[in-house]
């Protein structure tokens, strides 16, 4: 499972960017990024960076040739 967080609103993420870089997993399962001023981003760039992370995710998961590959950019 990927779990991905937008941590808003000027806060201390704390554990939740200790979740995104904690070391010695098989795969990084975790995304998380700070966006302190919603309004700021255009509604392009936030549905841009929401997924961002994920593809690496599935590549790094699933073996070579598996067919959740299939169309993966």
């Amino acid at each position: 499972m990927f779990w991905r967080s937008i941590d808003l609103g000027r806060a201390d993420y704390g554990v939740l960017e200790r979740l995104d870089t904690l070391p010695g997993r098989p795969h990084d399962d975790t995304g998380s990024f700070a966006l302190d001023d919603l309004d700021a981003v255009g509604d392009e760039e936030l549905y841009e960076r929401i997924p961002a992370e994920f593809p690496s995710w599935v590549r790094g998961y699933h073996p070579p040739g598996s067919p959740a590959l299939q169309g993966l950019r």
